[in-house]
């Protein structure tokens, strides 16, 4: 909707802007603000959605760890019992197979750099001055970033993934 905005406002790079009647450049103001606060708030809810599941994970290796580590009986191993209240862990190698903390970092980093920075570009170009010209070089540094920690934290949970297996085995 924001681009369509744009668009409707400069429809080319090297095209002269656009001038509506008045209830025209009110529906265009009206789309570009009401799009901005939707992505903002789509924005807000993605970002408490990946920290949910980022701090899920995190709980979920802490109570692996903590069976494997023998600090919590394990009531019954060969079911993946792995608590006092008596919740199963359906299938152990599942769960290990799941997206680690670190790759939903990554993800994140790489999806705000890399993800944002066609945006940032086609809108730079069509309004020139839109953006600060240092937007895109440090989205682009924040997706490799997040290349960075996934090639961390791909290592990283490869060993706890392994010592977790060696002590449920």
């Amino acid at each position: 909707m924001f681009l369509l905005g744009v668009y409707l406002r400069k429809p080319g790079r090297r095209a002269d802007p656009r001038v509506y009647d008045e209830p025209g450049e009110a529906f265009i103001d009206l789309l570009i603000a009401t799009s901005s606060v939707v992505t903002i708030v789509a924005f807000i809810a993605l970002f408490f959605a990946l920290l949910a599941a980022f701090w899920a994970n995190i709980r979920l290796l802490n109570r692996l760890r903590s069976v494997a580590e023998g600090r919590v009986m394990a009531v019954e191993r060969e079911g993946y019992r792995s608590n006092k209240r008596g919740k199963t862990l359906a299938g152990f190698h599942e769960l290990l197979a799941q997206t680690w903390p670190g790759h939903t970092v990554a993800s994140v980093l790489v999806g705000l750099g890399w993800g944002t920075v066609p945006f940032f570009i086609v809108t730079g170009e069509t309004i020139p001055g839109i953006w600060p010209e240092w937007t895109v070089p440090v989205l682009a540094i924040l997706g490799a970033l997040g290349v960075a920690v996934l090639v961390w934290s791909d290592g990283a949970a490869a060993r706890s993934r392994n010592r977790l297996l060696e002590a449920w085995s």
